[in-house]
């Protein structure tokens, strides 16, 4: 196996691996998202889901080999899911981890794409 394909198999793995991890954080931060101030929260949500959408499609397609995986819309949606976890912290620790796990993921999903 040359270096080359080495590599992009351990980022293909990386990348799946976040997405997973995504799935069962952003679960977290949206159910504590709706115990807090639903209408503060609401956009943070949303992004959640996007989020959590997205980091399913990736890792499904990955994990078969698909080329077309979504990881450039997922970096993308990811970043947003951490903006808005950060603004709102002060909710409870399931968004600072869901805000680090979504930059993570993030990263992973950039990777992918070069």
């Amino acid at each position: 196996m040359s270096p080359a394909t080495a590599t992009k198999q351990s980022n293909r793995q990386e990348c799946i691996d976040r997405c997973v991890e995504m799935v069962q954080v952003v679960s977290r931060c949206i159910d504590e998202c709706l115990r807090a101030d639903a209408k503060r929260a609401s956009e943070c949500i949303r992004a959640c889901l996007d989020c959590l959408d997205l980091c399913i499609a990736c890792a499904k397609m990955l994990s078969r080999g698909s080329e077309s995986a979504p990881c450039p819309e997922c970096a993308e949606v990811c970043e947003r899911c951490a903006d808005l976890c950060d603004e709102l912290q002060d909710l409870g620790d399931a968004l600072r981890e869901c805000a680090e796990a979504s930059r993570r993921c993030a990263e992973a999903c950039r990777a992918m794409v070069g």
